[in-house]
């Protein structure tokens, strides 16, 4: 077996982060270079080693720390398990903090605001009172919220710019609030005319104010999923500038 000093600056670094449970793609990040870059370091890591996987190469140190005077193989197992555990622990916090990124800001900022000029518009020109709105306004701005959100973090996973994501947000959800009565009266409305047919739904049972309740709740369920899908699909079908990345 080929010693460790025969190692370069860094594949040394890409050794330790290894060993520390790192992945690949954390070990990029670290260093600051592409994952392809740390695959080629690891393939001469693995050669000069003489093993051909992660497994085989920690074992491998493993055994030879277990010769070295005073040295516990179990105390190098624990502190790998341990690092590979912290690994696993700063992936999921990668996650949540997925949802409270800038991009996700930027695509709840656009569907708000074409919520409240929604609103504005139905008071002023749709001559709906406020009363008779605010018991939809935390409804409306919970499911505008999520459509936003929706939107920035598919942004952010697609790369897009900030630009980007708030124009397919303000898009979305303005062809979400369009759509919301045509894909009510001609999918939602004969799909509950036909459950009513077929005796699923008792009508006569209904009150008509529970009545009105579920159709602007479908209503607002609708401006969701259609926005959520409209704001989408720019950002995943149409590229992104590209960038190039010095290695």
């Amino acid at each position: 077996m080929k010693d460790v000093n025969l190692l370069s600056a860094r594949e040394q670094q890409v050794l330790d982060l290894l060993l520390q449970g790192n992945s690949n793609k954390l070990i990029a990040h670290t260093l600051g270079i592409s994952i392809r870059t740390v695959e080629f370091h690891l393939k001469n890591v693995y050669a000069k080693y003489q093993v051909n996987t992660r497994l085989e190469l920690v074992l491998k140190l493993t055994k030879v720390r277990d010769d070295l005077p005073g040295f516990s193989t179990v105390v190098f197992s624990d502190a790998f398990v341990e690092n590979k555990q912290k690994s696993k622990t700063n992936e999921d916090l990668k996650m949540i903090k997925l949802f409270f990124t800038r991009q996700a800001l930027i695509g709840i900022s656009a569907a708000l605001l074409i919520g409240m000029c929604g609103l504005f518009g139905l008071n002023r020109f749709g001559h709906a009172s406020i009363s008779s709105l605010a018991p939809w306004v935390l409804p409306l701005f919970a499911a505008l919220t999520l459509l936003g959100l929706t939107v920035g973090t598919v942004g952010k996973l697609t790369r897009k710019t900030g630009v980007r994501i708030f124009i397919s947000s303000l898009f979305g959800t303005g062809a979400g609030g369009v759509l919301m009565l045509p894909v009510t009266g001609f999918v939602i409305y004969p799909l509950v005319k036909l459950f009513i047919q077929m005796g699923l739904i008792n009508r006569p049972a209904i009150p008509t104010s529970i009545t009105e309740v579920l159709l602007i709740f479908a209503m607002i369920m609708v401006w969701l999923a259609v926005g959520s899908l409209v704001g989408v699909l720019p950002l995943v079908i149409i590229p992104g500038e590209r960038r190039m990345r010095v290695i």
